[in-house]
């Protein structure tokens, strides 16, 4: 069984990308886990990049794209905690 998210109080990038992607998708915030590939939601690159813009002006920064195609949940979570340190 995949385990979902932690949504505690510390984990700012988790909770805002779990909110980003409920709002988006039709998915239950408990079912987005680590490893949930954004092709199993039907997300494509054009998603992602709105999903970015979308981020950036969450955030009022810019978030950094990465040089390869995202390919898990865990992987946005990690672009969007780094954006902030």
């Amino acid at each position: 069984m995949k385990q979902a998210i932690s949504g505690d109080s510390e984990d700012w990038a988790s909770r805002l990308v779990i909110r980003f992607l409920t709002e988006r998708v039709d998915i239950d915030a408990g079912a987005v886990t680590p490893d949930l590939r954004f092709s199993d939601l039907l997300i494509d690159s054009l998603d992602l990049v709105e999903l970015f813009m979308a981020l950036e002006d969450e955030l009022q920064v810019h978030v950094e794209e990465p040089s390869s195609p995202l390919a898990t949940v865990a992987e946005l979570i990690e672009i969007v905690r780094n954006s902030k340190s």
